[in-house]
């Protein structure tokens, strides 16, 4: 939807590039803020977890990191959203990962650098997640799509050779 609606602003206008670039922007400002947020998180995690105990650092972090979705979800409108079953497990799961995830990136960070630890797990999951959404969610992967893969997945294999070597 969000393409088609790019695509369609851009065919009405004259092409300026100033409005080209206020459109992607507009598109994409929370992949972009989440983008910064987590690549401060990561550096914050890290350092937090050479200064202090893994397990406590997790607990902090994941204390700290409910209380606006908390908050937002007490102060929301009611009836906004229908939550579903297997909405609410799923969560609970996604959950359960998180707090493993923040637990393994904790002493990953305490025994590896940042420059090692960010590429291999972040990168990773970009490969990662992308091939099971295309089997779980019938999510298409386009060639160019593809090749970008395909390159992340050569430069974590770089990485990690960098590592061993």
């Amino acid at each position: 939807m969000g393409v088609f609606a790019m695509y369609y602003i851009i065919s009405r206008l004259r092409f300026n590039i100033n409005d080209f670039l206020r459109v992607i922007i507009s598109l994409m400002i929370y992949i972009f803020l989440a983008l910064a947020t987590y690549s401060a998180a990561i550096l914050v995690g890290a350092f937090a977890n050479r200064h202090a105990n893994i397990s406590l650092v997790s607990l902090i972090v994941n204390i700290i990191s409910i209380s606006a979705p908390l908050l937002l979800f007490l102060t929301a409108k009611t009836g906004t959203k229908v939550s579903s079953r297997s909405g609410i497990i799923a969560a609970i799961a996604g959950g359960l990962l998180i707090s493993v995830f923040t637990l393994a990136l904790g002493k990953s960070y305490e025994q590896n650098n940042v420059a090692i630890v960010g590429p291999v797990v972040f990168g990773g999951s970009i490969v990662i997640t992308s091939i099971l959404s295309y089997f779980l969610f019938k999510e298409k992967i386009v060639p160019l799509q593809g090749l970008g893969l395909l390159l992340v997945t050569i430069g974590l294999g770089l990485v990690v050779y960098s590592r061993i070597k």
